[in-house]
């Protein structure tokens, strides 16, 4: 399964039917989109075909931290998008 995040602070988010990354479409060039995926071949060959380039994972603390977007989204695993979720959630109790 692969999730598309979309947003400054991934505030939205869309799931994508089954492991084809090609159903989450860039239409900024440079975003701060992440996806939930799967660490295998198939996965990687379906992201690789659709964006270019081999899938690169981040963890939620580096898209929070970067200070600028990309232009294929980045990839995270489950553990790390409910990470983020969590640290989201957290900076908007704050303000």
């Amino acid at each position: 399964m692969i999730r598309k995040l979309t947003s400054s602070l991934v505030l939205a988010a869309a799931v994508t039917a089954g492991a084809n990354p090609a159903l989450a479409v860039t239409t900024d060039p440079l975003t701060k989109e992440v996806m939930v995926c799967s660490q295998d071949q198939t996965t990687a060959r379906s992201y690789e075909r659709a964006y270019g380039e081999r899938p690169v994972f981040m963890t939620a603390r580096q898209v929070l931290e970067a200070d600028r977007g990309w232009e294929a989204p980045r990839c995270m695993s489950e553990r790390e998008y409910a990470e983020l979720v969590r640290l989201n959630e957290a900076r908007a109790r704050a303000r």
